[in-house]
């Protein structure tokens, strides 16, 4: 395989023509040619700073806060080094090169380093956005199902598992094969050969890829709304989940300039945009994973104080449910509190904990907490009476348990299982660590 035997003058003057005809009236521009350089660099460097915080975010706090580093973790960790390892090399190298710029404006000796920096991208996009998605989803089956879970969740997350796996493999060994001899991928002038039609495969991993991540913002929905849970928390923790939809709109972004590549032939400045579509889908690929350590890290740094100042004790009520912790100055835990207060045998240094603990809770709480610790003086606020017996844990607890806060379970949980289910805190009932 070799270039075209033509005379070197008529073969240099090949390589130094515009890469594709420019439309009527327009002069190619091979000097200073407009390009998307500036708004390129900026989504770029976004997308690289934001994922990169967020993902060292988590594994800190998994690894030196809950002390508990899991599978998704690992293959979360995957992807962030292929999209910052290869993915971005590929496109500061392209954005350095060709940033955006009309083919016509480009020589067609200068095309092969672009459709080669291209080809590395394609492939680094395939298994990086395979490990976000593989790790969103590993972590959606800890936490919303159990060993042994056997039902349609189960099915559905392990479908669209395997069917990111193989997809996602064979489009990479598809794009690696695409053209005999592969050196045809990123040489056009390279005689004899064949190649695959790769914009065909483009539209179709772009079509399959807007369907799988529409399907990961919708199953665990389903999910959320059966939990026995108020409203309010239902929202809250449907808005961690639904940070998905950014992914969903970059993926359709991406899929319009697929199809534009495919009709338009002004190939270096369409398959840029369509790049960059892959950036802010990636992105939030990454936060919908990460994102609910976040209370927990915010605590760890700065003390739970921050939280209240910023207002954030409130809106973090709506993404965990208590259990029997939670809000000092309303229900129980304020009776119990004053109950605690005016009990003799409490020191005053006791007292002052409590007092600021309660004072400092949700606005109002300070008002309440005086006008009720009147009523509560000399009298007796509750009397609970428990029965109390020796002998081992009845399954029948966990499954009552179980059956209200997983509705859509409709298999018996074996006793096996309640250890697991206590000690992973699954079902989103309990501590907010059930999503770390």
């Amino acid at each position: 395989m070799s270039l075209p035997k033509v005379p070197p003058e008529v073969l240099q003057k090949m390589l130094d023509a515009p890469a594709h005809a420019p439309p009527a009236g327009v002069i190619p521009n091979f000097i200073d040619p407009p390009s998307l350089h500036t708004t390129s660099l900026v989504i770029v460097i976004v997308c690289l700073i934001i994922p990169t915080i967020a993902v060292w975010m988590r594994l800190y706090t998994k690894g030196k806060i809950v002390k508990s580093i899991t599978l998704e973790d690992y293959v979360l960790l995957l992807g962030w080094v292929c999209y910052v390892g290869a993915y971005y090399v590929c496109a500061f190298l392209i954005i350095d090169y060709l940033p955006g710029v009309h083919q016509w404006d480009v020589q067609v000796k200068a095309i092969s380093k672009y459709l080669y920096y291209l080809h590395i991208g394609t492939l680094m996009y395939g298994i990086t956005i395979l490990f976000i998605k593989l790790s969103i989803l590993i972590q959606w089956i800890r936490v919303f199902l159990t060993p042994a879970s056997r039902g349609p969740m189960f099915w559905a997350f392990h479908a669209l598992i395997w069917a990111n796996i193989i997809f996602y493999v064979s489009c990479t060994f598809i794009e690696v094969w695409s053209c005999n001899p592969r050196a045809k991928i990123w040489t056009p002038l390279l005689q004899g050969g064949k190649c695959l039609n790769t914009n065909a495969i483009a539209v179709s991993s772009g079509v399959f890829n807007t369907i799988s991540d529409i399907a990961m913002v919708l199953l665990p929905q389903r999910v959320i709304w059966k939990l026995n849970m108020s409203r309010g928390r239902k929202i809250g923790l449907s808005a961690i989940f639904l940070f998905g939809i950014l992914a969903c709109i970059a993926s359709l972004v991406r899929l319009y300039y697929c199809v534009r590549v495919f009709e338009s032939h002004d190939y270096t400045y369409y398959t840029l945009l369509m790049a960059l579509g892959s950036f802010p889908e990636m992105t939030a690929g990454f936060l919908v994973i990460c994102l609910p350590v976040l209370p927990k890290f915010v605590r760890s740094m700065f003390g739970e104080d921050i939280l209240t100042r910023v207002g954030f004790t409130k809106f973090r009520s709506y993404f965990y449910t208590s259990s029997g912790s939670g809000n000092a100055a309303s229900g129980s835990g304020r009776w119990r509190n004053l109950r605690f207060l005016n009990s003799p045998s409490v020191t005053g240094k006791e007292k002052s904990a409590v007092e600021a603990t309660l004072e400092r809770n949700d606005s109002g709480a300070a008002v309440e907490v005086d006008a009720e610790k009147e009523k509560a003086d000399a009298c007796i606020v509750r009397t609970v009476q428990i029965a109390a017996e020796d002998g081992p844990r009845r399954s029948g607890d966990f499954e009552a348990r179980f059956q209200a806060t997983h509705p859509w379970a409709k298999e018996e949980v074996p006793g096996a299982a309640a250890d697991a289910f206590d000690e992973r805190n699954i079902g989103f009932v309990g501590e907010e660590d059930s999503f770390i």
